[in-house]
């Protein structure tokens, strides 16, 4: 068990178990608590500068996936996960991208989002343009991810061989990851 002040400010009372990790938070910024959260759960986090809140008085319990999930109830802020790592956005930033498919069609697409490990379960994603493009909103890092997916595909009926690298640009920032 760990009690103390957040390295923000704010209380944490945390109780680490065999499968399940356990929070009882009062008063500390969101950003602190992933940190927190992901440090003991042994995973990985990307936080946006827009999350900002704070997390007034709330108890969590669960994987550090369930635990991210509560947190988006508690907190206004979108978790999704890729590749590994967790990705923080706040709601504020959602937005909808449509995407040109290009030589790709729409069903194809869908079918390489999902094998690309890209969780859309809560993403809405449609067809636009009479097929020609697909519509996706979410937050910015999630619609960087599903362009480069879809940029790096050609018409076939086996889209995203084995292990590709994607490179994924949001304003000045590139990144290279790797799509199973």
């Amino acid at each position: 068990m760990r009690a103390g002040i957040g390295a923000l400010g704010g209380f944490l009372l945390s109780v680490q178990g065999a499968w399940a990790l356990e929070y009882q938070v009062i008063q500390m910024p969101v950003r602190a608590f992933v940190d927190v959260v992901v440090h003991d759960g042994g995973a990985r986090a990307e936080i946006s500068p827009n999350v900002k809140m704070t997390i007034a008085s709330h108890r969590f319990q669960g994987t550090v996936g369930e635990v991210l999930a509560q947190l988006e109830q508690a907190a206004d802020v979108d978790v999704f996960r890729f590749n590994g790592t967790y990705h923080v956005s706040a709601l504020s930033e959602a937005t909808t991208r449509l995407v040109l498919l290009e030589d790709v069609e729409f069903a194809v697409a869908v079918k390489a989002l999902a094998r690309s490990g890209v969780e859309m379960d809560k993403y809405p994603v449609t067809e636009a343009a009479d097929g020609r493009a697909l519509a996706v909103t979410g937050p910015p890092k999630l619609l960087a991810i599903v362009e480069a997916v879809i940029k790096s595909m050609k018409n076939t009926e086996e889209p995203l061989t084995d292990e590709k690298t994607v490179r994924i640009r949001r304003g000045i920032e590139s990144e290279t990851v790797k799509v199973d």
